[in-house]
């Protein structure tokens, strides 16, 4: 699937608005934990489900790349990423970004 035309640019510009909101410096990496949380995203580690759902958290981190992240909602405005908290931080940094992604994208507008 081909970008937009100024999509990237539009991308670099919101992760750099981000990190100036923080009073980070343009480049540094962003912490995505505090980003979910800034927006109104709980999230909730996967193996917090392993007492209550065990087949299905075996199931989902037995297959290393089958599952990372997942954002639902409650219909009421609440929304909660799910997370594969056995992958590495940085793989979960990603997973949490790709999820307020899902939840913000759409608001955002490129110019042009």
């Amino acid at each position: 699937m081909a970008l937009p035309h100024g999509f990237k640019a539009a991308a670099n510009r919101i992760a750099v608005g981000l990190r100036i909101q923080e009073n980070q410096a343009a480049y540094a990496p962003i912490d995505t934990f505090s980003l979910a949380e800034r927006v109104g995203i709980a999230v909730s580690p996967l193996t917090a489900f392993a007492e209550s759902r065990p087949e299905a958290v075996a199931q989902l981190v037995g297959d290393a790349g089958a599952f990372s992240a997942l954002l639902l909602s409650d219909g009421n405005g609440r929304r909660t990423a799910i997370l594969n908290d056995t992958h590495s931080m940085s793989r979960q940094n990603s997973s949490i970004a790709h999820e307020v992604a899902h939840a913000y994208w759409p608001t955002f507008r490129l110019r042009g």
